[in-house]
C-alpha cells in the first residue's frame, strides 16, 4: 500500500488533496475513476472538463482521469409518473 493524493484540476484551478489515501497503484487508478464519476453528478458545482489527477508522495503524476460531461443518464433514482405507481403496486407488496 502506498499513499496517493487525488487533486481536482481544471484549466484555471486546482483543488489539492492534502491528506491522501492508501491504495495499491491499480486501486488508486480505479478510485480516481470513481471520483470522476462522483464529480460528474455533483449537484453543487459543474466539474465537466476537470480531471482527477493522482500523485504519489513525491508529487509525481501517476494518472489523470477526465470528469465526463454531466447528463441525466447517470441518475439512479427518478420519480415514476403517478399512474405507473398504481399499475406496479402489486409488484411492490411483500
Amino acid at each position: 500500500m502506498q499513499r496517493f493524493f487525488f487533486d481536482y484540476v481544471s484549466k484555471s484551478e486546482t483543488l489539492s488533496d492534502y491528506q491522501g489515501r492508501y491504495f495499491s497503484p491499480s486501486e488508486a487508478r480505479e478510485y480516481a475513476g470513481v471520483l470522476a464519476i462522483h464529480l460528474q453528478y455533483a449537484p453543487e458545482a459543474k466539474y465537466s472538463g476537470w480531471s482527477v489527477v493522482v500523485r504519489d508522495v513525491l508529487g509525481a503524476e501517476i494518472c489523470s482521469v477526465l470528469v465526463p460531461p454531466n447528463d441525466d443518464r447517470g441518475v439512479v433514482f427518478k420519480a415514476l409518473p403517478s399512474d405507473a405507481i398504481g399499475s406496479r403496486g402489486s409488484d411492490l407488496q411483500a
